[in-house]
């Protein structure tokens, strides 16, 4: 029988390791294992996906936390290859904890799991510097698959949300950003505007431009987000404004 896998448990309050062992599984031959730290407040949850990852040959779970204070210190003392974490956390939710993790200057992947299947909160999480968002409820299969993605470098999304307009224009590495960066300072302003619902006119009026100037800007968005229209341009705007004020 093949040796079990260990892997740390961190409290929320010491963040001292106890040693736990999940079920042994069959030896196999791979050539490397991606050490993943796991963060979620229900533990009831965080255990049984640790159970279920710790079963892939490829993946081990090198630790658990249950809130977003202890993580950062997991992630600086274990170095792991990927974080699973909850969206709905005490004290700092998912999305401020990403933007905190890549302040501190940690690339670290990770995948994002929500029991929002809005695409307001999946933006958010991929403009923060997520690299995957999967609904908790999804099959364990899509987590998998989220988990695997990020590791190579990749975006992962929900099935749900892959044909939608606001997720059209995000890179397929999270490292890259998404296409509004693409946009200039006065085509950002303008886009601003156009998802507040502004016409060219108006627009014009309030950055003190020609309404052609508007109209040439309002093309360049067109251009660099790859839209096919008008209508589509302001749908776009109306969702990365939206999600803007998360």
């Amino acid at each position: 029988m093949a040796p079990r896998k260990r892997f740390k448990v961190f409290s929320m309050k010491t963040l001292q390791p106890v040693s736990v062992c999940p079920p042994a599984i069959a030896q196999v031959n791979v050539p490397s294992v991606a050490r993943l730290l796991l963060v979620d407040d229900h533990p009831v949850y965080r255990h049984g996906l640790a159970q279920l990852l710790a079963q892939e040959p490829d993946l081990e779970v090198a630790g658990e936390v249950g809130d977003s204070q202890a993580a950062l210190a997991a992630v600086r003392e274990l170095t792991p290859d990927a974080v699973v974490v909850d969206l709905s956390m005490p004290m700092t939710n998912g999305v401020q904890w990403v933007r905190e993790l890549r302040g501190a200057g940690e690339e670290v992947p990770v995948v994002m799991l929500s029991m929002h299947d809005t695409s307001q909160h999946a933006v958010g999480a991929l403009q923060a510097g997520a690299g995957a968002y999967v609904i908790k409820h999804e099959p364990f299969e899509l987590i998998l698959a989220a988990v695997r993605a990020v590791l190579k470098g990749e975006r992962y999304l929900s099935p749900r949300f892959r044909d939608q307009l606001a997720f059209r224009n995000f890179v397929s590495k999270p490292g890259g950003g998404v296409a509004v960066d693409r946009l200039s300072e006065r085509e950002l302003e303008v886009l601003r505007f156009l998802g507040a619902g502004f016409s060219t006119r108006e627009i014009a009026s309030t950055l003190s431009l020609s309404a052609k100037t508007v109209e040439t800007h309002r093309a360049h968005i067109k251009d660099k987000l790859r839209l096919r229209d008008s209508a589509e341009m302001v749908r776009f705007a109306i969702d990365w404004l939206g999600q803007q004020q998360l």
